[in-house]
């Protein structure tokens, strides 16, 4: 932040994951800002298992216990709560829970600044902030994401420091294993997890495994080790699911040398105690929002069309599932146990094709601007959301920081190509839309510096205004891919700034002016990619007549 404040007051009213993901961005600004006071807004339930880790990065913290805010009391615990809250100093408050019960929350702290959602006078829902603003709009909506959950924390709070990761942890014997989550979608069968236990057990005599997680988890665990493949292996596993506190799996993850689950909070626990992770994902993950943070932890991603899904789309046959094969996640785990490492080229060799073909293995990385990005080190064929997630991830930097980061140009094959060459032109009606909202809101403006302007013109210009934004909408659903574009500066329209009719069409004129620069800026780059795959094939045709 230009102007850095002496105090930051968070509000985080989610849940265990996003509260640790919420740790990684505070240790960066106070190693820019050591003498920033940060303070944290959150639930009870969720933050005092984490007291052990927040009490090191926070100065004040409000542990928020819904059942104050029950019966007849409702006004005074929220009366107290609030009172309580507001005797900190807070100069700017940062909301970064997206929800209306936490925006209500939010606009009874007294702050000199808001990011984040909050109530207002005006609005129910009001999000302040170009990065909050892009939060709300393209990580709630789709798949099409291009950052990390904690880069956009970062951004949102300003910090720009290259991150401090500590030291990766391979000591000790034990591989820990949390194979739930909360939702099916996301977790393999127990016979599959039995597989891989057997066979990492088998091939590794000296490594004990500790499978964890909740008290609700325990029937789960138990019907993965009566798997008959392990009734040999018994006494090398541990469970512990339900016995331990968050803080004491916190210590178990420090005294072991690898991590192996779904998504979830225990993954972001043992990246924050150095471990090394990897994380097979499922069903609604998004590997880029929600990887453990750090350099060199691994995914394993399936190829399937639907994946990821969202949590109200039905499924059947869970296809996701079938398409991440144990055994691409025991050789996996055996060169992480062997190197520390994945190496592509002994995936390949010995890895059939078949399972290979289904499945991409990412590893975690930082840019030289210091930002978390995953590379597929299993294919270089990118699927078309990946490679609008590349696109995207440039004209962001470049919109919303003025950064440019340095990366090639993506790589094509034929059905890239085509999928781009389909895009274009949707890409072009979008650029063509914003030029109409800029003609007509400058009509407006023109009109209105008349000495008697036309009332019946004005009306009609806002009209082709309105269907402008209808037919954007519509262009959205026919092309999903320019979803992230059109809900961005769609949510920006909404809370257009203006106190008469000539500011509200000067910002509309801004803003479509903006939808331009960004199909530009998008188109370029697309351009630029598919004329280097031209060359090359044209390249590679005249050699092949050569020979």
């Amino acid at each position: 932040m230009s102007n850095k404040p002496g105090s930051i007051t968070l509000v985080q009213l989610t849940r265990f994951g996003d509260i640790l993901q919420t740790i990684w961005a505070v240790k960066d600004i106070k190693t820019s800002n050591p003498d920033l006071a940060v303070n944290l807004v959150v639930r009870k339930s969720f933050g005092k298992p984490l007291a052990f880790l927040l009490d090191k990065y926070f100065n004040n913290i409000y542990y928020l216990d819904s059942k104050s805010f029950i019966g007849d009391d409702l006004t005074s615990g929220l009366d107290s709560t609030i009172k309580e809250i507001n005797s900190w100093e807070t100069n700017v408050l940062v909301n970064l829970s997206f929800s209306k019960s936490s925006s209500y929350f939010s606009s009874l702290i007294n702050a000199n600044f808001r990011l984040g959602m909050s109530a207002s006078q005006f609005a129910s829902d009001n999000v302040n902030g170009s990065w909050s603003e892009y939060l709300y709009s393209t990580v709630m909506r789709g798949p099409l994401n291009s950052f990390s959950l904690v880069d956009i924390f970062k951004f949102i709070l300003g910090a720009k420091n290259r991150p401090s990761m500590p030291e990766k942890n391979h000591t000790g014997n034990t591989l820990v294993i949390h194979p739930f989550t909360s939702s099916e979608k996301k977790m393999w069968s127990p016979n599959k997890w039995g597989e891989i236990i057997f066979k990492v057990l088998k091939n590794n005599p000296e490594i004990n495994l500790s499978i964890v997680g909740s008290k609700e988890d325990s029937t789960r665990a138990q019907e993965i080790i009566k798997n008959p493949l392990l009734s040999d292996y018994n006494e090398r596993i541990d469970i512990n699911c339900g016995n331990l506190e968050i803080e004491e799996l916190y210590e178990l993850l420090q005294n072991s040398f690898l991590f192996c689950g779904h998504d979830s909070m225990v993954g972001h626990l043992a990246s924050l105690a150095g471990l090394q992770t990897l994380t097979l994902s499922l069903g609604t993950v998004r590997a880029i929002e929600s990887t453990p943070y750090g350099i060199n932890n691994y995914v394993l991603a399936p190829r399937t069309p639907c994946f990821p899904c969202f949590p109200s789309d039905h499924c059947a046959d869970f296809k996701c599932h079938k398409d991440l094969s144990y055994q691409a996640v025991t050789e996996c785990l055996q060169q992480l146990i062997d190197t520390n490492e994945i190496s592509a080229s002994e995936l390949q060799k010995n890895v059939s094709p078949l399972h290979l073909s289904t499945a991409d293995v990412l590893q975690s990385n930082f840019s030289k601007e210091g930002l978390f990005y995953l590379e597929n080190i299993s294919s270089n064929e990118l699927s078309m959301n990946e490679l609008y997630r590349k696109f995207y991830r440039i004209v962001w930097l470049y919109m919303l920081e003025e950064t440019e980061e340095n990366s090639s140009y993506p790589k094509l094959n034929k059905a890239s190509y085509a999928g781009l060459e389909g895009f274009i032109p949707n890409l072009k009606q979008l650029f063509e839309l914003a030029e109409f909202g800029k003609k007509y809101s400058r009509f407006i403006l023109e009109e209105i510096s008349k000495d008697q302007p036309d009332v019946e013109y004005i009306k009609n210009c806002g009209q082709k205004i309105e269907e402008i934004d209808e037919m954007q909408v519509l262009l959205g659903k026919a092309s999903p891919a320019l979803n992230p574009i059109i809900d961005f500066f769609n949510l920006k329209k909404s809370k257009m700034a203006g106190n008469n009719l000539v500011e509200l069409c000067t910002s509309s004129h801004e803003i479509y002016q903006s939808i331009g620069s960004f199909c530009n800026i998008m188109y370029e780059l697309i351009e630029k990619t598919m004329n280097e795959y031209s060359i090359k094939n044209k390249k590679n045709s005249m050699k092949e007549a050569k020979e």
